[in-house]
């Protein structure tokens, strides 16, 4: 398993991350960036919000 820095804007802010890059065939993003917001889903439209 190797692990990577990365910066990203999110949501109007410069935010660093650590990634773990895996063998699977389908990386996954952790929740870490969600913390302390709300995440709505409409599996009917296909929209996703996050406030």
């Amino acid at each position: 398993m190797q692990r990577y820095v990365c910066h990203v804007d999110w949501l109007g802010n410069q935010r660093e991350l650590e990634v773990v890059a895996n063998e699977g065939e389908y990386p996954l993003l952790g929740v870490g960036l969600l913390l302390g917001l709300d995440l709505h889903i409409s599996y009917r439209s296909g929209e996703i919000t996050i406030q």
